[in-house]
């Protein structure tokens, strides 16, 4: 059976794509030529719909996205970096918060150098309370403030730990500021810039600061010992005294039996009670910066934290650093 040959059809006599979207569609037709259907939407993918297509997977038109799995997944890898790095950047925060509590410590032992060397290597009168008590009723206006503050120590924002700024000076506001009083309801203590009779500080000076009964200096056993070189040096009267055995600056931690315990240097706590127990069960600060009369300021770790001092205000009054 031989196979028929169809004639293979005029393609030029058909009508294109361009034609039939261009024609217009009240123009009459000639005579005996019908008018050509638009080819379906589906025969005539536009590029848009074709390169969508080219995207999706074979087969499959829905939208992908996270399965709940993998996001806690990238939830939980989050939390592990911040896990490791938080403590990271709390370390290096306090870092330089205790950077700029070691230079506080230093403008304040030149202030009190540079007042020693104008009056005969003589420092401040420093009979008050306690160390960290720069005026009381009993100094007054020969009181360590009225004798430097404007002249020998002009910026008294030196006077503010940033560490314990943070934790005290939510308690005693003049630990957040020098101009303000200790609470909101006294005016009796306060600030270096309040007119307050009773000015503390975080800071407790030791240059001159005489106790009655006097001031014992400790072995590291927290006892007097016989022998005088294996004491603390007592802190020093005038300045012909400051060497770098002494202390001279270095925040309070103390203990006053029956009375108070203080924990006041950084990242201590307010009220750490009143019955005496070793530093290591009632004070939970992890390092204590102490100037010397030299000049120099250490960091002690609280593992060389001691008993030192003892006297004034009390006679049991011990004082660690």
């Amino acid at each position: 059976m031989k196979a028929v040959l169809l004639p293979r059809p005029d393609r030029t006599r058909l009508p294109t794509a361009a034609t039939i979207a261009t024609r217009p569609t009240n123009q009459p037709l000639p005579a005996g030529q019908d008018r050509p259907h638009a080819l379906p939407h589906a025969t005539c993918p536009s590029a848009d719909s074709r390169h969508r297509r080219s995207l999706a997977p074979s087969g499959s038109w829905s939208l992908t996205g996270f399965t709940l799995i993998e996001l806690l997944v990238v939830i939980a890898i989050i939390a592990i970096l911040a896990g490791i790095l938080l403590p990271t950047l709390a370390r290096s925060k306090y870092t330089g918060q205790r950077t700029v509590c070691v230079n506080n410590i230093r403008q304040q032992y030149l202030s009190q150098i540079l007042y020693a060397d104008d009056n005969h290597g003589r420092f401040p009168y420093h009979e008050d309370t306690s160390p960290d008590y720069h005026r009381t009723t009993t100094t007054g206006t020969r009181s360590i403030v009225n004798s430097l503050r404007g002249t020998y120590l002009i910026e008294t924002k030196v006077l503010i730990c940033p560490i314990t700024r943070k934790t005290f000076g939510r308690i005693w506001l003049n630990y957040e500021s020098m101009t303000n009083f200790a609470s909101k309801d006294t005016r009796d203590y306060g600030g270096w810039d309040t007119p307050a009779a009773m000015v503390y500080t975080p800071y407790m000076w030791f240059a001159n600061f005489t106790a009655n009964p006097a001031m014992r200096f400790l072995a590291p056993d927290g006892k007097v010992s016989p022998n005088p070189e294996d004491n603390e040096p007592a802190w020093p009267i005038t300045s012909s005294e400051c060497d770098s055995r002494r202390a001279f600056i270095t925040h309070r931690i103390s203990d006053t039996p029956g009375t108070k315990l203080w924990d006041v240097g950084h990242l201590g706590q307010f009220d750490a009670g009143s019955q005496s127990r070793p530093l290591w069960a009632f004070s939970i600060t992890p390092d204590q910066p102490v100037g010397h009369a030299d000049g120099s300021v250490k960091v002690r770790p609280k593992a060389l934290i001691k008993p030192r001092a003892r006297g004034g205000p009390s006679p049991d009054t011990t004082y660690y650093y």
